[in-house]
């Protein structure tokens, strides 16, 4: 017997509105396409920033504009995911650990975390590793010389990440307080609607305001097919 998750599309939008004031003031073909353009950028930084945090959010709640977020999806026993409750269905649990003390035991809850996320499958393992700042800085701190490597195909972008059996491990600013999430991506997809994807529609004038004002949307959802493939532990201290 097959269960299915089901998930929701979910939307975000902004405006970008260039007064007439505006226009008047930047008249010139030139002038009003720069200006457009700042607009237009700030509006995509804004809205991917909004998709960033919403990553992270905490909250279980499965609205029209919150997408469901990684600590949603990579939980224990309180949460739903695509529909199927965690404490119903075991087998739709994520793996999770403690560590009350990271220097203590960080690298040992570190390993089980990782070997239960491949339990099925040791060749199926996580494939990147995200924590806070203060949680890698935890784990930079305990490596031994012999452990401690590079990704140079990251750094030659200008970045530097630390492994973890051959994983990656970075930080996300948005991530949660306190957390280390072992991802296996195979499983987790970002979907993104072909005709909402930071789609600018065309600029009407309202009747009553002296502007031009054009509406940008994104539409998708954060989906897992496999959350036992995913887990989280919790650092309590460095």
């Amino acid at each position: 017997m097959i269960t299915k998750s089901k998930y929701n599309w979910k939307q975000l939008g902004g405006t970008v509105t260039i007064s007439g004031k505006e226009a008047r003031q930047n008249s010139g073909a030139n002038q009003i396409i720069n200006l457009l353009k700042a607009k237009v950028d700030q509006l995509e930084k804004t809205m991917a920033q909004t998709l960033g945090a919403g990553m992270f959010l905490t909250t279980g709640t499965d609205s029209n504009t919150i997408i469901q977020s990684i600590p949603t999806i990579v939980a224990s026993g309180t949460y739903t995911v695509g529909g199927l409750a965690h404490a119903t269905y075991s087998w739709w649990q994520s793996q999770t650990g403690t560590a009350a003390s990271f220097a203590a035991n960080g690298l040992a809850e570190m390993r089980n975390i990782f070997n239960d996320c491949s339990l099925q499958d040791q060749s199926d393992t996580p494939n990147i590793i995200i924590t806070t700042q203060a949680v890698y800085e935890y784990y930079e701190g305990v490596l031994q010389p012999q452990e401690r490597f590079q990704d140079k195909t990251t750094a030659d972008g200008g970045f530097q990440n630390l492994l973890f059996k051959g994983v990656p491990l970075t930080w996300d600013s948005y991530c949660t307080a306190s957390k280390m999430y072992f991802l296996n991506t195979k499983y987790l997809d970002l979907y993104v609607h072909k005709d909402a994807d930071m789609k600018f529609g065309e600029f009407q004038e309202p009747e009553n305001q002296d502007a031009k004002v054009a509406k940008c949307i994104w539409m998708g959802e954060l989906t897992s097919s496999n959350v036992q493939k995913q887990g989280v532990m919790t650092v309590t201290a460095a």
